[in-house]
């Protein structure tokens, strides 16, 4: 069994750049799986990955981190700076 998505294009039209978005989901509906390929942690069998309207998917991990994506696992008691 595997997570497949195809030709999906979403965008969120009242973001302002330093925004925190995350992704949530029952227990696996494939939150994991796809933030590991956004991070490039698991090698994409087909297509393409964008963000902020460069392409990331030929990137390393850590020059994706740089750019303000990352997985924060659950349980780890994060908090968010305020601005």
């Amino acid at each position: 069994m595997y997570f497949e998505l195809r030709g999906v294009d979403v965008a969120y039209d009242k973001l302002d750049r330093g925004d925190v978005v995350a992704l949530i989901g029952s227990n696996g509906a494939g939150k994991t799986t796809t933030m590991r390929a956004i991070t490039r942690l698991v090698k994409l069998r087909a297509g393409e990955v964008w963000f902020d309207g460069e392409r990331i998917d030929t990137m390393t991990p850590d020059q994706i981190v740089r750019r303000g994506i990352s997985m924060v696992p659950e349980g780890r008691r994060i908090a968010l700076a305020k601005r």
